[in-house]
């Protein structure tokens, strides 16, 4: 498990996508479901407090923007075609990158 975070951290870390976040953390947050049909549902595992979201976008395998979110930890993905997408994750002191598929 360890190795395929790091390969993505690699991959992101390799493309203009992800050059100007300040931070990546691996842990921490979870992702629920995933995959997922109509709602991403977004948790702190370190802090219950989701307030602390900023904004949550989401991004296409092709780093295309789709949808944003500000100051929610709960995602209306009804729109969304099935697929791989990245939700990139904004808090006041870090960005975290997590891939999520809409089945």
């Amino acid at each position: 498990m360890k190795a395929k975070l790091f390969i993505l951290f690699l991959v992101f870390a390799s493309c203009s996508f992800a050059q100007d976040l300040p931070e990546v953390s691996i842990s921490g947050v979870g992702i629920y479901p995933n995959p997922f049909n109509e709602q991403i549902f977004v948790k702190n595992e370190k802090d219950a407090d989701t307030e602390k979201i900023d904004k949550i976008e989401i991004y296409t395998e092709q780093y295309q923007k789709v949808l944003s979110v500000n100051r929610s930890n709960v995602i209306d993905a009804n729109q969304l075609k099935r697929g791989t997408y990245f939700l990139k994750i904004y808090y006041p002191d870090q960005v975290i990158i997590r891939k999520v598929v809409k089945k």
